[in-house]
């Protein structure tokens, strides 16, 4: 959804260090838009033409690694690209050192460093995470209920009463957000969302932020919610009233906090600084 700090280049933390370098020097399309006007007779490349050559000794000897000189130029195809030159992800390689590591991107304390745009886009990710991570907190209670798994039933309420406190500390800010403004960014990423969800969303934030946020768990119109929405999703696998969906459940249904990848860019991150503080060879 904000795909300037989502990274789309790479899902899967155990193969970057192999493909990374193919990964960005495949080009979207059949002309690179950075080719030179001068040589725009020249047939179309799929690659890059500045990548780097491959290690002397490969492929008999591989490494997960990056070199210096891979690292440089994966830092400069991040900062230059079309697709990612100005984004968050290329603020934050540009600049000398890497960040201590956080567990969301809007914790980073250098925010104020950061242009405008960038800054907008994390308060809006920040607040939709924040208020939407209540659903699916609520969405495994009920299922813990269900099931009777006291244990599990008294881990979402506490989870639900740390998110509810959450929510009062942030009240104001939330109240003065402007959604129309967080689903321009949305629609200009995805357009075709649909209204369903757009509806849900609105009248999930609007039952937060117009009563008791404590007594929302137990509010039945924000439960029949919650069981609507699953049922316009997995039809007869709803696992709300379901016994049998439920026997796959283990207990979590995507109950951690939104994130936005950012875990996984900050791998990214850190295998590139890595490779720039290898010593010359």
């Amino acid at each position: 959804m904000f795909g300037e700090f989502v990274i789309s280049w790479v899902r899967r933390r155990n193969i970057i260090a192999a493909l990374i370098s193919i990964i960005f020097a495949m080009i979207h399309g059949g002309r690179s838009r950075e080719r030179d006007v001068e040589h725009d007779d020249l047939p179309p490349m799929n690659w890059h033409a500045g990548l780097v050559p491959s290690p002397n000794r490969f492929p008999n000897e591989c490494s997960l690694s990056l070199t210096k000189i891979e690292a440089q130029y994966l830092r400069e195809r991040i900062r230059l690209s079309p697709g990612c030159a100005g984004s968050f992800l290329a603020e934050l390689i540009a600049r000398p050192d890497r960040c201590a590591p956080v567990d969301f991107a809007w914790w980073l304390p250098h925010l104020i460093e950061l242009p405008h745009r960038v800054r907008e886009q994390l308060m809006h990710a920040r607040n939709f995470s924040e208020l939407m991570h209540g659903a699916p907190l609520l969405y495994n209670l009920i299922l813990s209920e269900q099931e009777h798994q006291k244990d599990r039933v008294t881990d979402y309420r506490n989870r639900l009463a740390e998110w509810s406190g959450m929510v009062s500390e942030r009240f104001n800010d939330f109240k003065s957000w402007r959604r129309d403004e967080f689903w321009g960014h949305v629609k200009i990423g995805n357009p075709r969302i649909g209204q369903r969800t757009i509806d849900f969303i609105n009248s999930w934030w609007d039952h937060v932020l117009t009563g008791n946020v404590d007594e929302l768990l137990y509010k039945p119109a924000v439960r029949t919610m919650i069981t609507d929405r699953e049922r316009q999703l997995k039809k007869n696998l709803a696992r709300i009233g379901n016994p049998r969906a439920r026997e796959l459940w283990n207990g979590e249904a995507g109950s951690a906090q939104l994130d936005f990848r950012w875990q996984i860019s900050q791998n990214l991150l850190s295998d590139i600084f890595d490779g720039l503080e290898v010593a010359d060879a």
